[in-house]
């Protein structure tokens, strides 16, 4: 992907080269990219261009290439597939808490404090935007902003917390 490209990495660490590399990379590819689109700009501007602009590159075959490695190495291995499934059950059971906080407050006609314990509980956790909703669907998004907002980190924390793991 880098021919004829000149590259000085005396003295480097290693991922001071992988660095230097990859920056050298990315910039090449913007460029052979951007020429693929200035070549196609009129069918792309009609809207009749159904092509992926980096197959245009002369980089297309190694990028293929770098695709199918992370695919294999990266996206599917053992490690990355524990991850996804412990995330799933993280949001799982966190979406699970906390809609039947909703479910019930739904029961109470909103009120908080009509709340039981539990449920209770899970609201003081989300905090202040539910105390204002008047219906399931304004509650829901509040659960739902307020778990998309979530770190990694924190949903795991407020799962184990949740669950009695950790506390």
């Amino acid at each position: 992907m880098l021919t004829g490209c000149q590259l000085s990495t005396a003295g480097l660490a290693p991922s001071e080269v992988i660095a230097k590399l990859r920056a050298a990379s990315i910039r090449r590819l913007v460029k052979d990219a951007a020429d693929a689109f200035i070549s196609h700009e009129t069918q792309l501007l009609r809207g009749t261009f159904n092509e992926e602009i980096l197959n245009l590159t002369p980089a297309s075959v190694d990028l293929e290439k770098a695709l199918t490695l992370a695919m294999v190495k990266l996206y599917r291995s053992d490690d990355k597939t524990k991850l996804e499934l412990a995330g799933e059950r993280i949001i799982h059971g966190l979406l699970t808490d906390f809609m039947s906080a909703v479910s019930d407050l739904a029961k109470v006609e909103f009120d908080i404090s009509r709340l039981g314990r539990r449920s209770g509980q899970i609201a003081r956790v989300i905090g202040r935007p539910l105390q204002s909703v008047a219906s399931t669907y304004e509650a829901t998004l509040v659960v739902t902003d307020f778990i998309s907002a979530m770190t990694d980190r924190f949903a795991l924390q407020l799962y184990r917390s949740l669950n009695g793991i950790d506390i």
